[in-house]
């Protein structure tokens, strides 16, 4: 059993022109459990030909209760279970993918909603191998983003002075993207870069409809309202400085196009992330972020440089184990701008948040191990270049 406690910043909401601003300060408590396992099988039916196929389970439960008496507390379950299904072949220098996962989805929220979703979803990719170095891959894939449990439930939360309220959907559906990528990889020893060029069409966007009520108070709830198509471009690269140290980058450009409204907008985001060699065969990663003026449906919103996480590792046991103790969040006041509008207002909000997480992590590789970050960025090098 995990438990979730979460402090909400103080918000600022301005409204009409006419009423003033205000703030307030809410503590939530979430409680949560969950299940999820997985069962492979991949038989390997020649040196050119794979086929793989699995079960997945997922199961949540999450109780929900708030410090003020207006709000009720609600009980989430969901539960998951999918079916997949691929096959890849190699042929000289090309590659083929072929794959359909089938999920089916169980939705509860107390004893009052319920429902249940089937969804189908292909994926697709050639891959062409150009040289020793150099892939160029095109790949064609369609995927779900479920509901926050937030937004399902079909409650009316208050803030204190009524002044605004949250009216959760029960009817919500997921967001449904289809994603068409043409990549280009280099892989030379220490040195990885990538270059993707993406197009993806998102369908059941879900988005805040907002109205003002007879008595002013401004209500907020989510709706699937859109269609969204997003051009882009992705760049991720890892160089070796003085042949030693890892310096990563990594940076996203898109432009939306919602087709119906008129919040288009170019984003972005941006990360680097090295790794330091420290004595005694001891290293410090440090991994940096910022998300810039992100659209939505309904505006955009800015973000403040984070220090994503600070680590330190030693290898233990012979290279076979890895210790690390982890800083997630070390230094996190981050601050969020949100602008927001409709026909009817001009919404401003002002958040902050405040986290910080120590946590200490064990390894052990049954065979002989890497250094745990040069591990993960390896591995997300091989997974980018397939």
């Amino acid at each position: 059993m995990q438990r979730i406690y979460n402090r909400s910043s103080i918000v600022h909401y301005k409204i009409p022109e006419d009423q003033e601003n205000y703030e307030y300060i809410k503590i939530t408590e979430h409680h949560l459990k969950s299940i999820n396992s997985k069962l492979n099988y991949r038989l390997k039916i020649n040196d050119s030909a794979i086929i793989e196929s699995g079960l997945q389970y997922y199961y949540r439960h999450i109780n929900s209760s708030e410090n003020q008496s207006v709000i009720a507390s609600f009980d989430y379950y969901d539960r998951r279970m999918a079916y997949y299904m691929l096959g890849n072949l190699t042929k000289n220098k090309l590659s083929f993918h072929l794959g359909i996962r089938a999920e089916f989805t169980t939705m509860q929220i107390d004893n009052i909603s319920s429902k249940d979703l089937l969804y189908m979803l292909p994926s697709s990719f050639a891959l062409y191998k150009y040289s020793n170095t150099t892939n160029i891959k095109f790949g064609i894939t369609k995927k779900l983003s479920y509901p926050k449990y937030g937004s399902l439930i079909p409650y009316t939360y208050y803030s204190s002075d009524s002044l605004s309220a949250f009216e959760g959907n029960p009817d919500l559906k997921p967001e449904e993207t289809y994603n068409f990528e043409l990549k280009y990889t280099y892989k030379k020893k220490k040195n990885f870069i990538s270059l993707t060029t993406y197009y993806h069409n998102k369908r059941n966007l879900i988005g805040i409809q907002k109205e003002i009520l007879n008595k002013g108070t401004l209500l907020s709830k989510p709706q699937n309202y859109a269609v969204c198509n997003k051009p882009g471009i992705n760049f991720y690269s890892q160089v070796a400085i003085l042949k030693a140290i890892p310096f990563g980058t990594y940076l996203d450009l898109n432009y939306s196009f919602y087709e119906n409204t008129s919040y288009n907008g170019l984003s972005y985001s941006f990360q680097l992330f090295t790794e330091i060699p420290l004595p005694f065969d001891m290293y410090m990663t440090l991994d940096v972020s910022k998300v810039g003026r992100e659209y939505n449906l309904t505006g955009y919103i800015d973000q403040s440089w984070l220090i994503d996480e600070i680590a330190f590792g030693k290898p233990v046991f012979k290279d076979h184990g890895e210790l690390t103790l982890s800083v997630l969040y070390p230094f996190l006041k981050d601050k969020t701008r949100e602008l927001s509008w409709n026909n009817e207002f001009r919404e401003e909000v002002f958040n902050q948040y405040y986290s910080s997480t120590i946590m200490l992590s064990f390894y052990y590789y049954f065979a002989s191990g890497k250094k745990l970050k040069k591990k993960k960025r390896e591995l997300l090098m091989e997974h980018d270049e397939k």
